[in-house]
């Protein structure tokens, strides 16, 4: 497995979605899926979605490939495309090790 990010550049409304029937139920689902660690019919598992001010919004995934986030996205009617979908490390400190970090002076 490995964790992506991907970027949603269609804003969402969230006052209006809030209102929708079918975006509330989404985001009920999405809400309770990421608590619990749930892994979808793609492998995918979403631990972290973002949203900003301005309506758009980024979800952090662990999946057995880019693509899997993309299917996994439009399967619940939220399509993104494979350019939009990013293999990410976790953190600075898993892939430069502080020996190798340059020393200010």
């Amino acid at each position: 497995m490995a964790t992506f990010i991907d970027f949603h550049e269609e804003p969402v409304v969230w006052q209006d979605a809030y209102h929708s029937d079918a975006m509330g139920v989404l985001m009920k689902q999405v809400i309770t899926e990421v608590r619990e660690g749930k892994v979808d019919e793609f492998g995918v598992r979403y631990f972290n979605i973002l949203m900003a001010m301005d309506g758009h919004g980024c979800c952090v995934s662990d999946a057995p490939d880019a693509q899997a986030v993309v299917d996994s996205h439009k399967a619940r009617g939220m399509p993104i495309g494979p350019a939009e979908v990013h293999r990410v490390v976790r953190s600075l400190a898993e892939v430069a090790p502080i020996d190798n970090v340059r020393k200010v002076v």
